[in-house]
């Protein structure tokens, strides 16, 4: 997918490649297929042929296919000098937005992006003194439905036994999204007492943000500045983006780090390991072998697995193909021949079946048995 620089030098291409018979000229971008904001009607590049420059304002309209105008936005006016102006209206301000659509509007507030459907997107460039048009440009999009990433674990007011958790969520699924360009962002804050999930996540300061995550899972660093602490509310959030663009954030969820006073954590040490949906802190010794069961649900397939280290660096050491019947599967990797694999080291097991489903075990590998 084309980036918006590439997008904007295309755009300029156009412009001085092919004949200007007017003063001022002005273009939108393409729009992406999903995550369409005012940007898209608000942001575009003007050309000023003239020696002048202008102060002027910008209307930004959308309306259906039919003709009905949904929504109009009005920018601050700013100045138009000689030459190429890429504009950012989040820079000038807007001035208004009405909205003529109570439809169109709900979904709006709700989310921060247009709606599913097929739009025309316009804008106006407008002299601030004389109220004349200096320029105009519409562009059509169809904004195809997407499903923003969805928080899994810790789920939302869960007490967790751990203040490593392994942060889990479901991908961004719809036409056109391709799993391949979408990377993720995970954010965590402390709550203090007496606000919101919404007044955290917003206002507090970051205990952790990743970036640029392939997966849908992180593990909270145990290395980290910011230790998680028991008897402490934290609220996290996951974004989702292909390339510049947002494609949608996920609901904000509460979990607090809790002492178990009756049992705490202990390494499970089993002849074959069960990897969870969730961890509480536990880890399985792998002497040699890592061992481990899965129920599978359907026959003769590949089981999808991936090894990462303490710092979530995944080990790329050739591994055995492993395959799934229905039913009990049991396994056994011999990890002195995964290049990479170090003795007396922490990993992480992750296996993903066809619903996209994750399962985890934490494991350490021995080179012998421990002593009695």
């Amino acid at each position: 997918m084309p980036n918006n620089r590439t997008k904007l030098l295309f755009v300029l291409f156009l412009v001085y490649c092919l004949p200007n018979f007017g003063q001022v000229s002005m273009n939108l971008l393409p729009p992406p297929p999903f995550g369409v904001t005012p940007a898209n009607v608000l942001d575009p590049v003007i050309i000023n042929g003239s020696k002048g420059s202008y102060r002027a304002y910008l209307i930004g309209s959308v309306s259906d296919m039919s003709g009905h105008e949904l929504v109009e936005f009005r920018t601050n006016f700013f100045s138009v000098g000689t030459g190429v102006t890429k504009v950012n209206y989040n820079e000038i301000g807007l001035i208004y937005k009405n909205f003529m659509d109570l439809e169109f509007q709900g979904s709006f507030e709700r989310t921060r992006y247009f709606p599913i459907g097929e739009f025309n997107l316009c804008a106006t460039l407008i002299q601030f003194e004389s109220e004349k048009v200096l320029a105009q440009t519409c562009v059509p999009t169809h904004v195809l439905p997407l499903q923003p990433p969805r928080l899994v674990y810790p789920i939302d007011s869960a007490k967790i036994k751990t203040t490593d958790p392994i942060f889990s969520w479901l991908p961004v699924t719809g036409p056109g999204a391709s799993q391949s360009t979408i990377r993720y962002q995970i954010t965590v804050k402390q709550i203090i007492d007496g606000q919101s999930s919404s007044e955290a996540i917003y206002s507090n300061p970051d205990l952790l943000t990743a970036d640029n995550i392939p997966n849908t899972f992180y593990p909270y660093p145990s290395t980290s500045l910011n230790n998680l602490e028991y008897g402490q509310q934290y609220v996290w959030q996951v974004k989702a983006y292909s390339g510049d663009y947002v494609l949608g954030q996920s609901e904000i969820w509460i979990f607090k780090p809790v002492m178990d006073s009756i049992r705490p954590p202990k390494p499970m040490d089993s002849s074959f390991a069960v990897p969870a949906k969730v961890l509480d802190g536990g880890i399985h010794y792998a002497i040699e072998q890592l061992r481990f069961k899965y129920d599978g649900t359907y026959t003769s397939k590949q089981l999808d697995f991936k090894i990462y280290d303490n710092n979530y660096a995944e080990i790329k050491g050739k591994k055995a193909r492993l395959w799934q019947n229905y039913g009990n599967n049991k396994y056994s990797i011999e990890l002195g021949k995964i290049k990479g694999m170090k003795p007396n080291n922490n990993y992480l097991l992750v296996l993903t079946n066809e619903k996209g489903e994750q399962y985890f075990l934490r494991f350490r590998y021995l080179k012998k048995a421990l002593a009695n």
